[in-house]
């Protein structure tokens, strides 16, 4: 039996903000995409197995100009046209919530980087990998750092709100 032939690149796909009300923080994924793609290139690439093979990272950005429907479009490309190895989120958590669907129906890994809903978390979606902690853990320790920073401190007051 005959073992496939290795592919010549892993392609990377991302469809991010480059444009729109996200095109700030969309850019700065894309940068830091970026030069994760040239620190591994420059390493020699993804090593894929036991004989030291590795391949190089060939990166694909489409703009989502901070629209649900264009990274839907777009997440939909990567995967079916271009067909990603690779398939990195856009960033905001409603956009991430509108491609998670996508990724999960086409059964591709999406790593989440830009998303922090705790909905997103909460679907029990079996293809998404988050980065981030959820939304509602970021401050979660605050109190006890406060504390031990300022161990005078007898009362402590938090407020939070909830979307819903």
């Amino acid at each position: 039996m005959s073992k496939s032939p290795l592919p010549k690149k892993i392609t990377v796909g991302v469809s991010i903000s480059l444009s729109g009300k996200f095109r700030l923080q969309g850019g700065q994924a894309r940068r830091g995409i970026q030069l994760w793609v040239k620190h591994i290139n420059q390493q020699g690439g993804i090593y894929l197995n036991e004989r030291a093979q590795s391949l190089p990272l060939r990166l694909i950005v489409y703009d989502d100009r901070s629209k649900t429907e264009r990274a839907k479009g777009n997440v939909l490309r990567l995967l079916k046209e271009e067909q990603v190895d690779l398939l990195f989120g856009t960033y905001s958590s409603v956009l991430t919530m509108a491609v998670a669907s996508i990724a999960e129906n086409q059964k591709k890994i999406l790593w989440n980087h830009g998303g922090a809903s705790d909905t997103i978390c909460q679907q029990g979606w079996r293809y998404v990998v988050s980065v981030l902690s959820p939304a509602s853990s970021y401050l979660r320790s605050l109190p006890s750092y406060l504390t031990m920073r300022e161990p005078s401190l007898r009362q402590l007051l938090c407020l939070t709100a909830s979307s819903g």
